[in-house]
C-alpha cells in the first residue's frame, strides 16, 4: 500500500530523455497535421493572406503572448474559443510558419538572413 505522500519519479538517463523527446516531438508533429484528431483552435492570418492553425495547448506552452491572448479571450467569452489572430501580418509569413513548426517539433531551420526576422517574432511572442 502506498503512503499518501509518496511520489513516483522518473530519472531518465540522457538517451532515455532524448528518446522521450523524440517521441513527443513526433506525436506533436502528427497532431499538427492529423485528420480526425483534436482540431487546432488558433488561426493566424499571415502577411501573404494565407492562414496557419495551431492548437492552443501548444501555443500557450511556448509563448507568453499566446498565453495572455488566449486567457483574455477565454475569460471574456467565459468558455474556450477559436482564436483568429489578424495582427501578425507585418511579420514574414515564412518566419511565422517556421516558428509554429518549432512549437510542434523543437526544430527551427533557418538561414543567417532569416535570423533578424525570427528574433523580432520571438520578441513579440515571448
Amino acid at each position: 500500500m502506498l503512503r499518501q505522500n509518496h511520489r513516483l519519479t522518473w530519472n531518465p538517463n540522457k538517451f532515455q530523455l532524448l528518446a522521450h523527446q523524440a517521441k513527443l516531438s513526433h506525436y506533436l508533429d502528427q497532431m499538427q497535421t492529423s485528420n480526425g484528431k483534436a482540431q487546432p483552435d488558433i488561426s493566424i492570418t499571415l502577411g501573404d493572406n494565407t492562414a496557419v492553425t495551431l492548437h492552443s495547448e501548444i501555443a500557450v506552452a511556448h509563448s507568453g503572448y499566446f498565453r495572455r491572448y488566449y486567457a483574455n479571450e477565454t475569460r471574456m467569452q467565459n468558455k474556450p474559443v477559436m482564436l483568429r489572430i489578424n495582427h501578425l501580418t507585418n511579420y514574414d509569413a515564412g518566419a511565422i510558419r517556421r516558428m509554429i513548426n518549432f512549437f510542434y517539433t523543437g526544430i527551427l531551420p533557418c538561414s543567417l538572413a532569416e535570423i533578424p526576422e525570427l528574433l523580432a517574432l520571438c520578441s513579440k511572442l515571448q
